[in-house]
């Protein structure tokens, strides 16, 4: 699935996934917490631990099946995990709320007109 993906793409997801990972209590660092987590849900193909430390450090990305049960587990929508894109399918509450959770916050712009001259 990775092999027409550019670096860039991978390394999104990767840091991604880490974000998401972290979000609900899985270390992004032990591919074990992730290989658990998927194993509990008895859902889709058998996983190795070797394909996880891959997911994890951006050299493939999940199979379509795969992808469904990691974006459940982090409580994400599929689409956006693997591209980084809302989908259209969201909420506009639910689209607001991933955005807050996973995007980094704009920066504060001040309001120089109200400083004393």
């Amino acid at each position: 699935m990775a092999a027409h993906l550019s670096f860039k793409e991978r390394d999104a997801f990767r840091l991604r996934l880490r974000a998401c990972l972290r979000n609900v209590g899985i270390n992004p660092n032990r591919p074990s917490e992730l290989l658990r987590a998927f194993v509990q849900s008895g859902q889709g193909a058998a996983v190795t631990a070797s394909s996880v430390f891959k997911w994890l450090q951006g050299e493939s990305l999940p199979a379509a099946n795969n992808m469904e049960i990691v974006a459940k587990i982090c409580n994400v929508c599929p689409v956006w995990l693997r591209t980084g894109q809302f989908s259209s399918e969201l909420t506009v509450e639910t689209t607001a709320a991933m955005k807050a959770a996973y995007l980094p916050a704009a920066p504060r712009q001040t309001d120089t007109s109200k400083q004393a001259a």
